[in-house]
């Protein structure tokens, strides 16, 4: 059997960006620390995306647990990570060496996301960027 690196077949391009495989973890728990993030790409993910950061956690309330569906389905219902969005800079680099690199950033305004992907940009940039913005701060877009 073939290793991913050796397996040409499961090479994608995203944006120009060649991934070993088109399988990205997406955002979660398990993109609370590069470890483990890191040995999501040695089994074989093409990226990874971290656990969604915001610039200022310090208003955001956690869930008091996980929100299920009939018991069967979890959803990624905590609304606070607990790892800031600096600790992040200084690991970009270290995720890369071994794939893709998302960071995930949610905000209400844009210049939040600015501030963040400013000093992003300074030190290591990743791969790419997930912006996530409310709904009614879309609705802004829009009507504006």
């Amino acid at each position: 059997m073939k290793s991913l690196e050796e397996n040409k077949t499961l090479a994608t391009n995203l944006c120009g960006k060649q991934m070993k495989s088109p399988l990205m973890l997406g955002s979660g728990t398990i993109g609370e620390r590069k470890e483990a993030m890191i040995m999501c790409l040695n089994y074989g993910a093409g990226a990874v995306v971290n656990r969604t950061v915001r610039l200022d956690n310090s208003k955001r309330v956690p869930f008091k647990r996980p929100y299920y569906i009939e018991e069967k389905y979890m959803l990624n219902a905590d609304n606070n990570n607990a790892t800031p969005w600096t600790y992040w800079t200084g690991t970009v680099r270290e995720i890369e060496e071994n794939g893709r690199f998302v960071l995930s950033i949610s905000a209400r305004y844009p210049e939040d996301c600015k501030t963040i992907v400013d000093a992003f940009e300074k030190q290591n940039p990743p791969s790419f960027y997930e912006l996530i913005f409310p709904a009614r701060t879309l609705q802004r877009f829009t009507e504006g």
